[in-house]
């Protein structure tokens, strides 16, 4: 989460989808998974979620690339798991893939998204790599980023953001979350979409001031 100085961002491509994903061989939609299910997943940010809303689940850690995973989800390891949409869509796979609700999964900050990273000396990549830049990628993801510095946290830790461009507007909806799930807290900005990073400091600000000392199940772990 953290760059070399001498490294920045020449450009984002279009977003892929940022939406996690409930995968089973039956098709289910989350409100449907049985009591007690086993469901797999290798994110703390997904477990703690699951764990908040639904604390009858059984969580099982997953490992391996997306064709591991679901291969077993057919040997009957797991009930379901959970993947990111985009992974799904960038490998074709058509599986019995349901949406998880967004105000309950708000996904990882620059989930579905790619980043061209580049020497920051060599003024004509930049240049050249503008050409692949998509506007509003980067607002979305430079307001992500900004939250995660400012909360001071990464992948190992339960911490969700997404930032939406809609028009002349950009909006960002975070959430950090305990580790066991009992605790949540949730913000959501809007503001001129020229002031990406700035509301992504604002929501983490706002987050730190909602948990108080809580703030602390997150910093620990940096």
């Amino acid at each position: 989460t953290e760059f070399d100085e001498n490294i920045i961002i020449a450009a984002v491509p279009k977003r892929e989808s940022p939406y996690d994903m409930l995968v089973s061989n039956n098709g289910y939609n989350f409100n449907e998974l049985p009591v007690g299910a086993t469901i797999g997943t290798g994110s703390p940010r997904r477990e703690s979620q699951l764990r908040h809303i639904r604390p009858d689940l059984k969580i099982k850690s997953i490992r391996g690339n997306i064709e591991t995973r679901i291969r077993k989800l057919e040997e009957g390891i797991y009930d379901a798991i959970i993947l990111a949409e985009a992974g799904l869509n960038r490998l074709h796979i058509n599986k019995n893939a349901k949406v998880l609700p967004i105000n309950d999964f708000l996904t990882a900050p620059g989930q579905g998204a790619l980043a061209i990273t580049i020497r920051k000396d060599i003024k004509d990549l930049k240049k050249i790599f503008n050409k692949l830049n998509h506007i509003q990628s980067n607002l979305e993801i430079t307001a992500e980023r900004a939250f995660l510095t400012e909360i001071g946290g990464g992948c190992k830790v339960p911490i969700a953001a997404l930032a939406r461009s809609i028009d002349d507007k950009l909006s960002i909806n975070a959430m950090i979350l305990s580790f066991d799930g009992k605790q949540r807290y949730q913000s959501k900005l809007e503001d001129e979409i020229g002031s990406a990073k700035e509301i992504g400091i604002k929501v983490a600000k706002h987050l730190i001031e909602q948990s108080g000392g809580k703030i602390k199940m997150v910093k620990q772990y940096e």
